[in-house]
């Protein structure tokens, strides 16, 4: 699975990005006019799974269900991010290094499971098996976001609908700070 964002322009009040998405051989396009509200404004999708569709959204539950499908697995990283600190009894920092994205460097801390299987319960009513777990956390050099530039998730979600595999890596490969 690849994912990739490209700040196209900004305006006074929008940001245009342009977004691609392939998973399994499928490629989705998809440009985005975002309020600086973080509104999704209108969305224009194109789909290629050997017929290409063309959809141009600017309701606002078409435009939320398709970002929801395209932003899964960044979600699913956000969230492993985001419960470091609410699971910290799982996770432990290894340290700082740097880290160069582009011309941007700055300083990483990197985390990683305590033992190489780690079981985490979610409020969700699925519990997370981790057979790996690592992560980098930093703030590009002039900028106040902290980011989490690599992650790499393998293990399995086990809940009321059975059991799933995942296998993630994901990884900032181009970075600009305005």
């Amino acid at each position: 699975m690849t994912i990739s964002f490209n700040l196209v322009y900004v305006s006074a009040t929008t940001y245009k990005v342009n977004a691609a998405y392939i998973q399994n051989g499928v490629r989705s396009a998809a440009t985005m006019w975002i309020l600086k509200s973080g509104v999704v404004e209108a969305m224009y999708v194109t789909v290629d799974n050997g017929v290409t569709v063309d959809k141009n959204y600017t309701n606002s539950n078409a435009v939320t269900n398709y970002l929801v499908k395209l932003l899964a697995p960044v979600e699913t990283y956000s969230q492993f991010g985001a419960e470091l600190t609410s699971y910290s009894s799982y996770f432990q920092s290894t340290g700082t290094s740097p880290m160069t994205i582009g011309t941007n460097t700055f300083t990483v801390t990197n985390y990683t499971s305590i033992s190489p299987n780690v079981d985490i319960p979610s409020c969700d009513g699925y519990t997370y098996a981790l057979t790996t777990y690592q992560m980098s956390v930093g703030t590009p050099a002039g900028s106040t976001y902290e980011i989490e530039p690599y992650m790499e998730l393998v293990g399995s979600s086990t809940g009321a609908s059975g059991t799933n595999t995942f296998d993630y890596t994901i990884q900032i490969t181009a970075l600009t700070v305005a």
